[in-house]
Parts: structure tokens; sequence; C-alpha cells
């Protein structure tokens, strides 16, 4: 999707700047204007932030992303647990430990299972401890689900956004 729409700007005349990484936005009369790399500003008439959840535009419009627009995950690829209650079937955990979110195992795909926590960050930021923790947390409570797992690879974060009303 990227590449599509970098090519359909291309056609209609934007001049499109690769590696230019925009630090924050150059805000003028409450209008986005351009935006600042470390080493220059670029202005232009139209500014597309296309950076993600925790993207810069909130900042720059002075919309805090946080509370019940955003929520938050950690998420690692798991190895060698064996099928659960359901296999074929996701597993999902609503824990007090959790507010306003969850743990959850998917079904293995080529023997690799997706493992994660789930918080909307209202609750994450209720909870005051760090998102690894609650992830280790969560393996702890469920000793003989994952027994003999292997984690493969990281455990990541991510922020998601949700639906907001604005």
């Amino acid at each position: 999707l990227d590449a599509l729409l970098v090519d359909a700007a291309r056609r209609a005349g934007v001049t499109v700047r690769e590696g230019a990484h925009a630090r924050e936005l150059l805000v003028e009369r409450g209008r986005v204007r351009g935006a600042r790399t470390d080493t220059e500003t670029h202005r232009a008439a139209v500014v597309i932030a296309a950076d993600g959840p925790g993207s810069m535009a909130w900042r720059a419009s002075g919309v805090n992303p946080g509370g019940r627009s955003l929520a938050i995950s950690a998420t690692a690829y798991f190895e060698g647990m064996g099928a659960g209650p359901d296999a074929g079937c996701s597993e999902h955990w609503f824990d007090p430990s959790l507010p306003d979110g969850y743990g959850w195992i998917f079904p293995p795909v080529e023997g690799v299972q997706n493992v994660g926590v789930y918080l909307r960050m209202d609750g994450y930021r209720a909870v005051g401890r760090p998102l690894r923790a609650l992830f280790d947390d969560f393996l702890a409570r469920h000793p003989a689900r994952f027994a003999g797992a292997r984690r493969v690879g990281p455990v990541r974060s991510w922020q998601l956004p949700l639906s907001d009303p604005r």
C-alpha cells in the first residue's frame, strides 16, 4: 500500500523526499505547513502524517492519543506449546491484572503461536508496571499452558489505535 500511495503521489506531481526523517511538524496559525528534519525544514501545502498510532500529527493538533483512543500490546512467538483446549481456536484470558485488556494465544501456524497481552492505554497507565513485566506475569499465571514452550524471537510492543468519537 505504501508503494502504491507514493507512486500515485509522484504521478500527481508531488515531490517525494525519501530518507528524510521528520522530527516534528511545522505548525503556523493552527495549521500544519510542513515538517522539520534534523537538518532542514520542508514546507508544503499538504502534509500527510503516515507515522502510525503515536503520530506526530496528533501532538501537532493538540490531540492526546492516550486514554480510551489508544491501546498497547506486547507479543511474542512460541513453539512447542501443544494444542489448547480447542485446537484451531484462539484463547483469550480476561484478567484483573490487565485492566481494560486481555491475554491471548492464537492457533499455531507452522508450529508457531502468537502470544500476547493487550491493554487500553488508560488501563496500562493505571497499572503503573512495565509492559514486559505484565507479559511475563501472564505467562507465569498459566504454567500448564506454557509448559515446554520456547520463545522464538523477541518480545515486541505495538501501539494500537482504537475507535475515537472525535
